[in-house]
């Protein structure tokens, strides 16, 4: 039985593929004649370049294993061929003044000008036609001779990569692009967003299609269904003005939120589960740079389901039934909290087991969270910090 079992294993260990193939391939009438015959079997008609495309500073960089700072270096300083690309055109640009140049001087002499050629500007998916990529010098070098057909493709981007997908967009459509702010500019306007340059040039819609969508579903959602809506518009859709477009359906994205809040507060609220049911659908908040400085400013911690009102509230009533020892500590540090030029505090509290320290510290958090302070929690143990909401190691 050993014997066997081993005869096996050496078997499988010495298994000849390329000799097993060979044994157990059919080759029809059909095939052996095309192989006797010395046909081709195959042909590439065009060879093909593909291109990168990325954000300014966000280029894959090449290094071997173990590299050390020097190899690092070099490969920081090589150009990809997208930064390349842009300075083939800064040269093309160059190539087509002097050409305009010596146009103007022989129209001023009156000599004929019918042999002069304005060199055209090139596109990102043309490149490869007339240049060589010269990988080691990281250049686009200018093409001496043709041995086959060239094809230029570009790497797919997912639309939820949105700046880099509308990026894309407008190396496929502009011409002689110099840089990534000279693609951004249309007749001579820097836009922010490579989507509003897209805009501009007509490649892309506005947002009336999505401010329709959401008219039409005005009347017949709930609050809630209407937010979860427009969360699902930022995370499938390309809308270019999502702070503009809430403010345009403000009221009814808020208006059962403004029971338990102020409008602004309710504002912030109604952004921080929009924002929360985006990101949930897979979507990078990066993609809308002003939504993302904007949540930034208001915090999309998960603060965003308390009643702040109801929280103070609940800190007065817990304050009430206090002793007086319990008192004097809230007292203290309302008092710190109440004076802006105390910005360094550290107030020590101890106690028996079951005296009310826990109380204590949760009332102090319901009234300074009730008066909009930030409170952090943290506590030396997991089990400690499981008595307070939102409690921290």
């Amino acid at each position: 039985m050993n014997e066997f079992i081993d005869n096996e294993m050496v078997q499988a260990l010495n298994y000849d593929e390329i000799k097993s193939y060979e044994d157990y391939r059919y080759i029809s009438a059909t095939e052996a004649h095309w192989h006797l015959s010395d046909f081709w079997m195959y042909r590439l008609s065009h060879s093909v370049d593909r291109l990168a495309v990325h954000l300014e500073n966000e280029q894959s960089l090449y290094m071997g294993e173990d590299a050390g700072d020097e190899e690092m270096e070099k490969a920081k300083e090589k150009d990809s061929k997208l930064m390349a690309f842009f300075k083939a055109n800064q040269e093309r640009e160059k190539e087509i003044a002097k050409a305009k140049e010596t146009i103007e001087k022989l129209k001023a002499d009156k000599k004929p000008i019918n042999h002069i050629k304005i060199p055209e500007k090139i596109l990102y998916n043309k490149i490869g036609i007339d240049h060589v990529w010269d990988g080691k010098n990281g250049k686009w070098n200018p093409r001496k001779k043709t041995t086959k057909p060239k094809l230029c493709r570009l790497y797919n981007v997912n639309p939820k990569r949105t700046n880099c997908f509308y990026l894309r967009r407008l190396l496929m459509a502009v011409p002689g692009p110099t840089s990534f702010e000279n693609i951004r500019t249309v007749d001579g306007v820097l836009y922010p967003t490579y989507r509003e340059a897209c805009v501009a040039l007509g490649l892309v819609v506005n947002d009336k299609l999505y401010e329709d969508t959401l008219f039409e579903a005005l009347n017949h959602t709930t609050p809630y269904q209407f937010r979860y809506l427009f969360a699902r518009l930022l995370a499938h859709c390309d809308l270019g003005n999502p702070l503009e477009l809430f403010e345009k359906f403000e009221d009814h994205l808020i208006k059962d939120l403004l029971k338990k809040w102020s409008k602004d507060d309710a504002k912030n609220v109604a952004w921080r589960k929009i924002v929360k049911s985006m990101l949930n659908q897979d979507k990078h908040l990066s993609d809308y740079p002003e939504l993302e400085a904007y949540m930034k400013k208001i915090g999309f911690e998960d603060e965003d389901t308390i009643d702040l009102k109801s929280l103070y509230e609940e800190g007065i009533a817990n304050y009430t039934v206090m002793n007086k020892e319990q008192k004097s500590i809230v007292d203290t540090v309302t008092v710190k909290l109440q004076d802006p030029t105390d910005k360094n505090c550290c107030i020590y509290v101890d106690g028996i087991g079951g005296s009310g320290k826990s109380y204590t510290f949760n009332t102090i958090r319901k009234l300074a969270m009730g008066k909009g302070f930030k409170v952090v929690i943290m506590a030396w143990s997991g089990i400690a910090a499981s008595l307070y909401p939102m409690g921290r190691t």
